[in-house]
């Protein structure tokens, strides 16, 4: 794999709390960039330990994480259950207040304003020695704000003011330069360029003026994803996006973040305990239980190609069925694999209907096998309406059939 094809590479890692157990153990995983990735499994399965070790809020005890050395990747997002605004200042300067405390925004707003500075009144004379030094000078700076750590940062500021001192030296030569550096607002001015564009295409323009505490919980996220995307970040972590959300914002969320992932090219991780939500979202899906990975794949895969009965039983509702055990194997379909006749055929087998009930647009059903010697109940989803307690017939083919030994590991 070429290096600039992988987003995180994870080699032999180890996490744990303390010095009885392993909270993590991951042997090799790759994730790739411009993807949806879903960490997936029930509480205390290690999905949040595994997302702040990606983060580095956690460090490990053993092993690698590597995020591609792209500079674009170095300047993540990490957008919270409850997206962490300042609920009474306008959504326009919670924004502005995000950009204003990243010193890599700073870092390219005020390298663009040099750009303009040096266009509007140097542009006759850019070969000037100290045209072309303020040019180096802003170069360096903008690099060194690149990946800088919490220590550089009184430097980086040292250093701007160092260029900003020669600018001025600059200016005293010239009066128009002089006014433009006195009267120019210039991060506020960028912000609101770069800004009102982004705002437009989250479909949050109309509440920029607007407090955040007035507004609903689906525009908060949107708003948490403006103040990643100004800053031009990639890559973006979130810890259980829709778990505050009621189902109908959530489910136009959930289209909605797709979306925006094509329109700005990101790279989205995401922790959700919904398997649901996983099946829907995710362009790739890590199983984990026990701080392990069961399974990594498509939700296609996952689904259709479980390798363990702990991902089979995981994904998918209503649980998958439980049919036979022979010679120590254990036989299972899902139930969107059984087919259904309200009338007698060949090769299928009655079962009797015990009780329903509503589940969106489909109807759940619960059945037991008639006239056979061991009852087997199935579980599935229809949107033909049959009355409970009438007979139904089904079958179900064999290729159709999960199988798993004694260990849980998929038999194929």
């Amino acid at each position: 794999m070429n290096s600039t094809d992988f987003l995180i590479k994870i080699e032999n890692l180890k996490f744990q709390y303390d010095k009885k157990q392993v909270s993590l153990d991951i042997e090799n995983l790759v994730f790739q960039k411009n993807k949806i990735i879903t960490l997936l499994g029930p509480s205390g399965s290690g999905k949040t330990t595994f997302l702040n070790l990606l983060i580095g809020f956690l460090k490990p005890k053993e092993g690698k994480i590597l995020i591609n050395e792209d500079p674009e990747f170095s300047n993540f997002g990490f957008i919270m259950q409850d997206n962490n605004l300042y609920e009474e200042i306008s959504v326009f300067k919670n924004v502005y207040l995000s950009a204003k405390n990243s010193s890599r925004w700073k870092s390219e707003t005020r390298f663009n304003f040099w750009s303009e500075v040096k266009n509007k009144f140097f542009a006759s004379n850019l070969k000037q020695k100290q045209v072309q030094n303020l040019d180096n000078d802003f170069e360096n700076y903008k690099k060194k704000c690149i990946h800088i750590e919490k220590h550089q940062v009184l430097y980086s500021k040292l250093l701007y003011l160092h260029i900003l001192s020669k600018l001025l030296v600059l200016s005293f030569k010239n009066k128009s330069l002089f006014l433009f550096l006195l009267k120019n607002n210039y991060l506020y001015k960028f912000f609101k360029k770069s800004f009102l564009p982004i705002a437009k295409k989250l479909q949050i323009e109309e509440i920029i003026n607007k407090k955040a505490s007035n507004i609903s919980g689906g525009q908060k996220q949107r708003v948490a994803f403006a103040k990643a995307i100004i800053k031009n970040t990639k890559l973006i972590f979130m810890d259980e996006p829709f778990a505050a959300l009621d189902a109908k914002i959530k489910e136009s969320t959930i289209n909605w973040l797709e979306k925006i992932k094509n329109e700005f090219d990101l790279s989205i991780i995401l922790v959700t305990h919904d398997q649901t939500d996983a099946l829907k979202i995710s362009d790739q899906i890590t199983v984990m239980n026990q701080g392990k990975i069961m399974q990594f794949g498509s939700a296609e895969e996952l689904y259709n190609n479980p390798t363990n009965l702990f991902v089979a039983k995981f994904l998918g509702f209503p649980e998958i069925n439980y049919l036979k055990t022979e010679n120590d194997i254990d036989f299972y379909v899902r139930s969107n694999k059984i087919l259904v006749s309200s009338q007698e055929k060949e090769g299928y087998l009655p079962f009797k209907i015990q009780s329903k009930k509503l589940v969106g647009e489909s109807i759940l059903y619960k059945l037991i096998s008639i006239n056979s010697t061991k009852a087997t109940n199935l579980e599935f989803l229809q949107t033909i309406n049959f009355e409970v307690n009438s007979i139904v017939y089904l079958k179900i083919k064999d290729e159709d059939i999960l199988k798993f030994d004694a260990l849980g590991q998929r038999v194929r």
